[in-house]
């Protein structure tokens, strides 16, 4: 219970879940399809034989990259029920169920790069900090926020607290330092106000990591055991990160290379 933020009037519960091998690029280029798909992630929330049983006017959002797509579901302000709140946690039904229900539409191999699978899956939380959802990565150490809370790799963890547009957000220690991280457009990025920056993790990210760890060991033998870094609110202090590159030595993963692209645009603009 601790880990769940409550929501006002002014806010929606809502989920994330991160899609991996489905590419946001086609769905972004591709208006059709992105409808197949999204009537189809809210056909799955509202059933209730083969999905969540949640009635009422959902809608949902994307945001990616080139071999993933992140979507977030906006629930009616009712859907809090523990049968609800459970069907998402037991996330193995979850993901096989809603993964295989996308595979099948039609016209999907054009977005398919290889099987889909989910990758990540959020509990209900307000819609202010839904976006923010899943793991981040800096340097060689993970960092994943879940619900209310931002976990270190050392297991220490702190309480975030989303501001109201929903694109960023605080974490206060007990000594008073404060510190906010905002979202890039994309939802790939996050910014810290010290100049820090984490990247959402991914398959892709998680095989580059892995094999720089190979070749670093193949070169130089095994490394030393340190504390993983995060954030050290004793001296005000967020750790800078090395710049992510991609394998061909391009820009970083995440900040406009391999694809990256826009939000999909509003349905209702001119």
């Amino acid at each position: 219970a601790g880990d769940m933020e409550p929501w006002d009037d002014a806010d929606r519960p809502a989920f994330f879940f991160n899609m991996e091998n489905l590419s946001y690029l086609v769905l972004d280029s591709n208006r059709p399809l992105w409808e197949k798909v999204e009537a189809e992630i809210l056909d799955f929330v509202s059933s209730e034989q083969e999905g969540l049983g949640v009635e009422g006017a959902s809608s949902v959002e994307a945001m990616g990259g080139f071999a993933s797509t992140q979507f977030l579901v906006l629930l009616p302000k009712a859907a809090s029920s523990p049968e609800l709140k459970r069907r998402i946690k037991c996330d193995t039904w979850f993901k096989t169920k809603l993964a295989k229900r996308l595979t099948m539409l039609e016209g999907m191999e054009i977005a398919i790069s290889a099987a889909l699978f989910v990758l990540e899956v959020s509990p209900i939380v307000s819609e202010a900090l839904v976006r923010f959802q899943g793991t981040w990565i800096k340097d060689s150490s993970y960092y994943e926020i879940s619900g209310c809370r931002l976990r270190f790799p050392s297991g220490g963890s702190a309480r975030i607290e989303g501001q109201p547009a929903g694109r960023a957000f605080n974490i206060t220690h007990s000594s008073g330092a404060t510190f906010s991280a905002s979202l890039d457009p994309m939802g790939q990025v996050l910014k810290w106000s010290n100049g820090s920056v984490w990247h959402r993790s991914s398959e892709q990210m998680q095989l580059l990591h892995n094999k720089r760890a190979e070749e670093n060991m193949l070169c130089n033998g095994p490394a030393e055991a340190v504390v993983p870094e995060e954030v050290n609110v004793e001296d005000g202090k967020i750790p800078q990160p090395a710049p992510w590159r991609t394998a061909d030595g391009g820009m970083p993963l995440g900040e406009g290379a391999n694809g990256m692209v826009q939000r999909l645009p509003d349905k209702n603009a001119t």
